[in-house]
């Protein structure tokens, strides 16, 4: 990449290498790879892309509105107006969709209208089974209910989704858009001469050291900052980086700081850009295979400026501790480093260093972009690094002083092997920025007006202090002890409730979604007696009710979705002591409180008993559950035995 003198000359600016890659998935065998459908497989019909005017892009790209590796095309696609549903002997299914574009050097998916309920799976693969994305459920969907799954290399791709028995119908989702990647000249240009990646993994110059090199010692905990951001707008999708960075209130906002050029020009679909983290080598040298990364999907826009090149995102939910995030410190000040390091994604690679050994400059003249962006006098520093450079893809990255603080972030320049220059706004300018909340930094990182110079960067707090704790009683009020509640997640643990009913689980991890299991299953006689029957039998022979939605539940100890004389009988047998137990339900059962019931006098399946899944956590969660006797339809059981 070569660049004029500064001035009116255009220099190359790094726009966000347009990519875009899946959110990481769970793990598994999509069911079409299995060897019973391979035959299936291969007489699918395809769904034929028509080709975007592949030329008309690289025309726009060469004339400075962004080098983009992937052209979208429009869709409408849904479960039922494309695909083939399969059903399986035990009554689940799945539905696929063959996708095929002619040309494409990949193909990514885009997703709106997401529903997957519990057990349901979402891939993305290719016929030979070398690419698999996914298995993708519920807990990748972004909050506005839409999703990308990514790109596979070539031209075919199949999308599967699979739904079990038990949620028959309760799933839907519709392809919106396919991201078609076609051959971008700055792509070729860059990309390493011993790769055949166009872009990702692999596809950076040789020159870039591994963040895990020895340049990288010193940055222990900065370059954990560090993350690749998948940028996805109106008119493609691509590569910036960013840096996670901390506020005034040391408290883990998730705010990331990356270039404003990233987007500039675009139409930014902020719930659709994704922050991968911890994508890099764990040894100074390139690995074999693709390293894994955790992400999180979707952001909002805090504040931004043009002439200053900085963009503040927030991310939709905090980061987990589990990602080993560092929060960057930084430095408003007006010295110029003396010493600069920056951490990097070029081509969407993996993570890389650059340093520069010599102070910075802050360039005294106007800098003229190739998008015919001006930058004013003074509002960039100018760097020469010594080990390392820039590519597409870079673009953000965040500048380092001596003193391992944040000072600015990456708009472009010029590059190479063997000669770099970088230009980064200045985090001193843009703290100020245009002087008001969405066009400066002062409002977001510093909210009390501390009216601090610097701050030391810390590692991730979001999620120690989190609580999830509740109350389990009767619908009478009284607090059952001795139910053992399970959380599920990121952090599992199990406790055991007071004799008040209550429990706590203490410094849970945010960001996570989390799910409660309770049980109680002992001493079934308890409360259970002939005036429980005869109120049973009378609500069978339609001459009596039993009083709200939750005694209607305790009565149907056969687990049936109804009120039947099966229930009487198993309740008799457990009275006269010819069993012990009731097979198919639990002694005690809890579902939510004050629960809306739809249809109070017939309860079943709105709830699904001794299960409550709180979903994404990110502060303190309280809950209120109601436990019910099976059986015990007069509440005469003691809720301490």
């Amino acid at each position: 990449m070569n660049a004029g003198s500064i001035g009116n000359i255009a220099l190359f600016f790094v726009l966000s290498s347009l990519h875009l890659l899946a959110q990481p998935g769970r793990g598994g065998q999509p069911l079409g790879l299995q060897p019973a459908f391979t035959e299936f497989l291969s007489d699918l019909p395809e769904h034929r892309l028509l080709p975007p005017d592949v030329e008309k892009f690289r025309r726009e790209d060469q004339q400075g509105t962004g080098f983009r590796v992937a052209a979208p095309v429009l869709a409408d696609l849904d479960l039922t107006n494309a695909g083939y549903w399969t059903e399986l002997p035990n009554g689940d299914r799945f539905w696929t969709l063959k996708i095929q574009a002619p040309g494409a050097k990949g193909l990514a998916a885009m997703y709106d209208q997401v529903v997957l309920p519990q057990g349901a799976k979402l891939f993305m693969y290719d016929a030979d089974g070398r690419q698999i994305l996914g298995a993708f459920t519920h807990r990748n969907i972004s909050r506005t209910g839409r999703f990308m799954t990514g790109f596979l290399h070539g031209e075919t791709a199949l999308i599967e989704y699979f739904e079990p028995a038990a949620q028959r119908g309760q799933g839907s989702l519709r392809i919106f858009r396919f991201d078609y990647a076609y051959e971008s000249l700055a792509y070729e240009q860059e990309k390493s001469s011993a790769t055949l990646n166009d872009f990702e993994f692999g596809a950076s110059w040789d020159c870039h050291p591994n963040i895990a090199c020895p340049p990288g010692d010193t940055m222990s905990h900065e370059e954990r900052s560090a993350c690749r951001i998948i940028v996805v707008v109106e008119e493609g999708s691509g590569y910036c980086t960013g840096t996670v960075i901390n506020n005034t209130r040391n408290n883990g906002v998730p705010y990331v700081i990356t270039g404003f050029h990233c987007m500039d020009g675009f139409t930014p679909l902020w719930d659709l850009w994704r922050f991968d983290f911890g994508y890099q080598g764990e040894s100074c040298a390139n690995p074999a295979e693709e390293p894994a990364y955790q992400s999180i999907l979707g952001c909002d826009n805090r504040a931004g400026r043009r002439q200053n090149d900085f963009l503040l995102l927030e991310l939709f939910s905090s980061i987990p501790t589990s990602y080993n995030v560092f929060f960057a410190g930084w430095d408003r000040g007006n010295a110029v480093p003396a010493r600069s390091v920056y951490m990097h994604h070029p081509l969407g690679d993996i993570k890389k260093i650059s340093i520069d050994t010599q102070a910075a400059i802050v360039q005294n003249t106007q800098i003229t972009w190739n998008n015919g962006v001006v930058t004013p006098t003074a509002h960039h520093f100018r760097v020469l690094p010594d080990i390392g450079s820039f590519q597409v893809g870079s673009s953000g990255a965040g500048l380092f002083n001596q003193n391992k603080r944040f000072v600015g972030q990456l708009h472009g320049g010029s590059s190479s092997c063997d000669n770099t220059t970088a230009y980064f706004g200045r985090m001193s300018l843009a703290w100020n920025g245009g002087g008001s909340s969405i066009t400066r930094l002062k409002d977001w990182l510093d909210p009390d007006n501390t009216d601090s110079t610097a701050i030391a960067g810390i590692e991730n707090p979001a999620a120690p202090g989190i609580s999830v704790s509740g109350t389990i009683q009767t619908e009478g009020g009284i607090g059952i002890a001795g139910v053992r509640v399970y959380l599920e997640g990121a952090d599992a643990d199990t406790i055991i409730t007071d004799a008040s009913g209550q429990f706590t689980f203490e410094a849970v991890e945010g960001g996570e979604e989390y799910t409660l299991h309770f049980l109680k299953d002992t001493n079934y006689i308890n409360g259970v007696s002939t005036l429980d029957a005869i109120q049973i039998q009378r609500r069978i022979l339609n001459v009596g009710a039993l009083g709200s939605p939750y005694k209607v539940l305790a009565a149907d100890v056969n687990a049936s979705g109804q009120i039947t004389t099966m229930d009487l009988i198993i309740l008799r047998r457990l009275i006269l002591s010819l069993s012990s137990n009731f097979e198919e339900v639990t002694s005690w059962q809890f579902f939510p409180a004050n629960h809306p019931f739809s249809n109070p006098v017939d309860p079943f399946g709105e709830l699904v008993p001794n299960r409550v899944a709180l979903g994404l956590v990110q502060q303190d969660v309280l809950v209120q559950i109601t436990g019910i006797k099976s059986g015990d339809i007069n509440e005469s059981a003691d809720p301490a035995n």
